[in-house]
């Protein structure tokens, strides 16, 4: 059975019904960040889920609340029974909310955002495959727990009206901060998801609607269920 590695783009909005109710029960889906206080709004839940971002304080608050979510909604409980965090600047601030809030969450290391030469981990012990984005890290996690099977990648389009499914609001790429930023998340991202599958061999399958353009990595596309 195929993984689904799930981006927070706003092109969840347009997944059909047929497809949300999928998702909901396909065994592996892997979503992150900030997708469990608002899973609600697209209408399934991940099989398993990540925190990826800690590399300052207000990270480790935005975290406390997707373990509080979860701590007080029974359909996440029952369905998002593999949860991890990674450990990065402020290691024992993640630890003091995990035991506050007394969730399973699995702690991880990963590998530098920036950094290409990379290799992905072929277990979770090994520093997470990381490149721009937590979607990356989602990918690599998605070969180590259902190893061999297809990767398919939903919720990340490159370049367009880019903004998250649980915030109204785009990036506006006329800002020229927040446009060179994102851009080069995007591009890092897909840049690094071109090299798991051509450099290291997972199967991965581009699923998105569509694209503002055609983003780096060669991913090659697909339907969301083939």
């Amino acid at each position: 059975m195929a993984s689904y590695v799930v981006g927070n783009s706003r092109a969840l909005l347009e997944l059909s019904i047929d497809d949300v109710f999928r998702l909901d029960r396909e065994p592996w889906v892997f979503a992150c960040n900030h997708f469990l206080a608002h899973w609600k709004i697209v209408g399934f839940r991940p099989s398993v889920w990540l925190w990826g971002d800690n590399q300052h304080a207000k990270c480790v608050e935005w975290a406390a609340e997707q373990f509080r979510a979860w701590v007080v909604d029974p359909a996440l409980q029952a369905r998002t029974t593999r949860l991890f965090a990674a450990v990065e600047e402020y290691p024992r601030e993640l630890e003091l909310a995990v035991q506050h809030y007394a969730v399973p969450v699995r702690l991880l290391r990963r590998g530098q955002p920036w950094q290409r030469e990379q290799t992905p981990a072929s277990r979770l012990e090994e520093p997470i495959y990381h490149h721009g984005s937590t979607l990356t890290d989602l990918v690599n996690m998605a070969w180590i727990l259902n190893p061999g099977e297809e990767i398919r990648v939903i919720g990340n389009e490159y370049d367009g009206p880019f903004g998250h499914f649980y915030d109204p609001g785009a990036v506006n790429y006329a800002d020229e901060r927040a446009g060179e930023f994102w851009g080069a998340v995007q591009a890092a991202m897909w840049t690094g998801l071109g090299d798991l599958r051509h450099l290291h061999g997972l199967p991965i399958l581009d699923c998105n609607p569509s694209h503002g353009r055609q983003p780096p990595g060669d991913v090659p596309r697909a339907p969301l269920f083939g």
